[in-house]
């Protein structure tokens, strides 16, 4: 497993990858805005 130092400073941007078990599917489409608002939270 990969050990991946993250700054903890407000207001850097952090870089993320998100799966879907399987592919061709609209989650994330279809439910940006709650995986937005989470990100933010």
């Amino acid at each position: 497993m990969s050990v991946y130092l993250r700054p903890r400073l407000p207001g850097l941007p952090v870089f993320f990858t998100v799966c879907l078990a399987q592919r061709g599917e609209r989650l994330l489409i279809d439910e940006i805005d709650i995986l937005r608002e989470a990100v933010r939270t």
